[in-house]
């Protein structure tokens, strides 16, 4: 077993160093994905599509999707039997998804600030720059 100090987390390098360590992330899996690229991209609006309807086929997921989203400026469902793939809010989410696979594919590994927007993802804060590749 590894031992990690928590302290030694404290800058971002650190912790990209211990994300790549822990979860065995190499050139070899960032050189994969891109290499990946062409068949994913053709499969991202089927992928977005059937992960929504899953999400949305059950009330305890779906049920994240009723309170305004952050971000969101739309009117917002008030009950579940408004959504579908089709409401704006859902399509706003779906749009999350679906940059984030386009990334997935493209980004750079290397670089720290690709980190920073999985990072960013993970915790729910800034994606929305992340996304938009800003």
């Amino acid at each position: 077993m590894q031992s990690i100090d928590p302290k030694s987390l404290s800058t971002l390098q650190s912790r990209v160093t211990y994300l790549k360590s822990f979860t065995n992330f190499t050139e070899a899996d960032a050189a994969a994905l891109h290499a990946a690229r062409p068949v994913v991209e053709a499969l991202i609006p089927t992928i977005v599509d059937t992960v929504y309807k899953k999400l949305l086929s059950y009330d305890i997921t779906a049920k994240a999707f009723v309170p305004r989203q952050t971000g969101y400026d739309g009117v917002a469902p008030t009950k579940l039997e408004e959504l579908d793939l089709e409401h704006p809010m859902v399509k706003f989410r779906m749009s999350f998804l679906k940059g984030y696979l386009q990334k997935l594919v493209v980004v750079d590994y290397d670089d720290l600030r690709t980190w920073v927007c999985h990072l960013a993802l993970e915790y729910g804060v800034g994606w929305r720059s992340c996304a938009d590749g800003s």
